[in-house]
């Protein structure tokens, strides 16, 4: 029992350990989590499988990893779906040291391509997805107003050319400010081509912010692209199902939403668009 309860709490203590690198990056977070429990999975193996069986070892790790985790994630389920991939690597990372373990070489090999896999492109795609998967495609957006540099309104239906790629933020936003080089590159490239218009939208989601905060913001970084603005209760939120910044939506000629997810997917959407129509 001793044996079983010293497990227990090194699993929770390294589960402690590497948490605060999830605020950071949940990316870093599944490579150093997975790592930390590789180790310590086939440390713990070697010293105590022989007293106490691997069953057990394993046992005691998986609820030193998961008597926090797993309650938590259930009670948030929606909230908590796009970092699962945090727990189901650092659990193939446990079996692959079980494997290793046991002395097998071929699906520890596999094992470890797939955590890699998982970890990166895998992440990437799934939290698109989560992200996004309530989004209203088709949605038309054509009569909804935005306040342009002026202070004045206008509607989305007078942007000019063929497609809109709208970049909505707001200034609480920090992952909206790291996307921004992104925005302005893709500006950048197709400032000139004449049938997509792209700009930003700011969000005034704090008292007092009006279009002139989104423009100051822009201006002392540096950014070029040209903003806009809406009130955190526009009803672009409600007509296209979404609350999360950033948001970046690709309106075709009669300013249906064609696409809304991230930037990364958007330069690949919009150019793709233009080559094929």
């Amino acid at each position: 029992m001793k044996t079983l309860l010293k497990i227990f709490l090194l699993a929770n203590i390294a589960l402690f350990i590497t948490i605060p690198i999830r605020g950071y990056s949940i990316k870093w977070a599944i490579f150093v989590e997975g790592i930390v429990f590789f180790f310590l999975t086939l440390w713990m193996m070697r010293k105590y499988a022989s007293l106490i069986g691997t069953g057990k070892v394993l046992l005691a790790i998986f609820l030193g990893l998961l008597w926090l985790e797993l309650p938590g994630r259930l009670i948030n389920f929606s909230g908590s779906l796009f970092s699962v991939q945090l727990m189901t690597n650092t659990l193939l990372a446990i079996a692959i040291a079980y494997l290793v373990y046991k002395g097998k070489r071929i699906i520890p090999a596999i094992g470890i391509c797939l955590w890699l896999l998982l970890g990166t492109i895998g992440q990437t795609y799934w939290v698109e997805y989560v992200h996004n998967k309530d989004v209203k495609l088709n949605a038309n957006i054509a009569q909804e107003l935005l306040i342009d540099k002026e202070g004045k309104s206008l509607s989305i239906k007078e942007l000019p050319k063929d497609y809109v790629l709208l970049d909505i933020w707001s200034s609480s936003c920090g992952v909206c400010f790291i996307k921004f080089p992104q925005v302005q590159e893709l500006y950048n490239e197709l400032e000139k081509n004449e049938r997509v218009t792209i700009a930003s939208v700011f969000t005034s989601t704090r008292k007092g912010e009006d279009i002139n905060t989104g423009k100051a913001l822009l201006q002392e970084e540096g950014w070029t692209f040209p903003v806009y603005c809406i009130e955190s209760d526009s009803p672009i939120f409600r007509i296209c199902n979404f609350n999360a910044f950033p948001k970046v939506l690709i309106l075709d000629s009669q300013r249906n939403v064609v696409f809304a997810g991230s930037i990364e997917f958007a330069k690949d959407k919009i150019k793709n668009l233009l080559k094929t129509s």
